[in-house]
């Protein structure tokens, strides 16, 4: 009894003793310390895995989820350094946030049902993630899906996908290739940001929106050819995508800000209608494009619609075109030369100021109405030759134009606005057509080479300083009567600067 009773005592120490030593065998056995490999089998009927159920596990690189499974929890796999496969069950409906984040072994997902909800991060931080293989009417790729998996290459998205979550691929390094579904209409923030790799940007018709920093850094995108049914763009999309060389934009409504900033190899720009705001809210996003190509159909260039592109050298404007806007060119420096169609109605004040290196204009005979200072401080404006239906140059349209040489007021002018001409200073001689009625204030002031004007016999009123620091006018001459002269409306100070300039009226008789 005594010798049994200490075999029942001593049976269990015995074994105990040796599942240690086993152990400790084990544990020498392996090298690297680490604890055994296995496949981790969850078994059916199984609903829900619980938030961080096997999170920072080190012993599992495979699993095998239950056809039952309808919920993932948040960071139930998180940080499974080891973890290389993961297959979804098509009837799970909810993979909640940073299920699998960390995984840094895992290689291969595929996805074979549709989830309804997707938390953010699900598979975010996988250095090593390969392959994702997406289920046919899969509708959404979740917030920061796939972020920081800089081993992934390519992903082909379902047709069914409508929606790219904020960030979902952002810095997946090496991602060069993307397929994207004919019915995606959203790519939400920073979803590519950074994607350094990224070479190539086809969007189907029914894409939206794109949204903030959606591409920014993809630094190998060479075109960013975006269809007519985009209406929003967010602020620096294509922020520093610097290899980008053609862009193509139509019917956009709503312009961020700095989208194109960085992107300074723009080569050619294809713009459609959305250019046409005139409350100057909408503008060209490319502002470093060197040529510019607005699409036919187009009917009007908005407020600053180009304004301050500093690299534009040419522009092509379609034949639909009617009108201008203010400031639509203004700032332009380098644009060298502008066509206008046939079509125009319409140039808008400042429409083309500070156009320095254009040396010649044609305004066509449709046009109607040019508005103040339209072509001011174009300094290398040479000729211009003005359109015949023109009634009006409102005030400073040519001013400080330093370089023009010679100009044809038409038949028909009736009033030349204040400083029109002012500081035209290679302007020798100015004949002005019989229908010019009103010249107003300045409107020769500082034309250092004006050498003499003919008045028109229909003058009826000359403004202040008309020919203020004309240093080298000896005579203007009109056509009229000394009698009819005195009729004429001349302000107090209209020769200031010029008290002995020869005057003669070309119609008293000869003494």
């Amino acid at each position: 009894m005594k010798h049994s009773a200490f075999i029942k005592k001593a049976l269990p120490v015995a074994i105990a003793a040796v599942a240690v030593i086993l152990a400790v065998i084990a544990i020498v056995g392996r090298s690297d310390n680490t604890p055994e490999r296995i496949t981790l089998v969850i078994e059916e009927g199984v609903v829900e895995l619980a938030p961080s159920l096997y999170a920072e596990r080190d012993d599992i690189v495979g699993v095998v989820l239950p056809s039952t499974l309808v919920t993932i929890g948040a960071e139930a796999f998180r940080g499974c350094t080891f973890l290389e496969s993961v297959t979804v069950p098509a009837g799970v409906k909810t993979i909640d946030s940073r299920a699998f984040r960390d995984c840094t072994s895992l290689k291969s997902v595929v996805l074979k049902g549709t989830p309804d909800t997707l938390g953010e991060g699900i598979f975010a931080a996988c250095p090593r993630l390969e392959s994702v293989s997406f289920a046919e009417g899969t509708s959404a790729v979740g917030n920061a899906m796939f972020e920081g998996c800089s081993s992934l290459s390519e992903i082909v998205l379902p047709e069914s996908l409508t929606s790219i979550g904020a960030g979902a691929f952002k810095d997946c390094k090496i991602l060069s290739k993307v397929g994207f579904g004919a019915k995606l209409s959203e790519i939400g923030a920073d979803a590519f940001y950074g994607c350094r790799n990224l070479t190539e940007l086809t969007l189907g018709e029914g894409i939206t929106v794109i949204g903030e920093n959606a591409f920014r850094e993809c630094v190998a995108l060479t075109e960013a050819h975006l269809p007519s049914s985009l209406m929003k763009i967010g602020d620096h999309a294509f922020q520093d995508c610097v290899a980008i060389k053609s862009v193509k934009l139509d019917a956009v409504s709503e312009l961020g800000d700095h989208i194109f900033r960085g992107c300074d190899e723009i080569e050619i720009a294809e713009v459609g209608s959305f250019i046409a705001s005139q409350d100057g809210s909408v503008r060209f996003p490319a502002y470093s494009a060197r040529t510019i190509v607005v699409k036919e159909g187009v009917t009007e260039l908005g407020v600053r619609a180009f304004a301050d592109c500093q690299k534009l050298q040419t522009v092509t404007l379609p034949e639909s075109l009617t009108a201008i806007h203010k400031s639509a060119f203004h700032g332009c420096v380098s644009l060298e030369a502008i066509r206008l169609p046939k079509a125009l109605t319409y140039i808008g004040s400042y429409a083309f100021a500070g156009c320095r290196k254009i040396t010649s204009v044609t305004i066509p005979d449709t046009v109607t109405r040019m508005d103040a200072a339209a072509f001011s401080d174009c300094e290398g404006l040479e000729s211009v030759t003005l359109s015949k239906s023109l009634t009006k140059l409102d005030m400073q349209v040519f001013s400080a134009c330093g370089s023009l040489k010679e100009i044809t007021l038409p038949e028909g002018l009736s009033e030349i606005g204040a400083a029109s001409f002012r500081r035209c200073a290679s302007l020798k001689t100015i004949v002005l057509p019989d229908s010019v009625e009103v010249i107003g204030e300045r409107a020769f002031d500082s034309c250092a080479a004006l050498e003499s004007v003919a008045l028109s016999k229909s003058v009826e009123r000359i403004g202040a300083q008309v020919f203020y620091a004309c240093d080298v006018l000896e005579i203007v001459t009109y056509p009229g009567t000394s009698a009819a002269w005195s009729l004429v409306k001349k302000a107090d100070d209209w020769q200031a600067d010029h008290p002995t300039l020869t005057f003669i009226c070309q119609g008293d008789p000869a003494s």
